[in-house]
């Protein structure tokens, strides 16, 4: 009985790993080094913008434009907290 469950573990593993290197697994997630790449780039565009705005005129609508991109941003803004 030991022998037969040890073959059977065995053969598992073996159409395991087949499986996964003949038919690639889809992958769901981007490499960390792209994330952290595209993230620093929608920041620099969104830091670009910003600063182009700055230098009009300033209004409520505006401000309440510049909040509304940074609340789309991925990144979560945190104010320093007063202690």
């Amino acid at each position: 009985m030991t022998a037969a469950r040890i073959l059977e573990a065995l053969i598992g593993a073996t159409v395991g790993i087949a499986v996964s290197v003949l038919i690639a697994p889809p992958l769901y997630l981007q490499p960390a080094g792209a994330a952290i790449g595209d993230l620093a780039d929608r920041m620099a565009g969104f830091s670009r913008e910003f600063a182009t705005g700055l230098r009009g005129p300033w209004s409520r609508a505006a401000s309440h434009h510049w909040l509304e991109q940074a609340a789309r941003s991925p990144v979560r803004w945190r104010w320093p907290s007063a202690r």
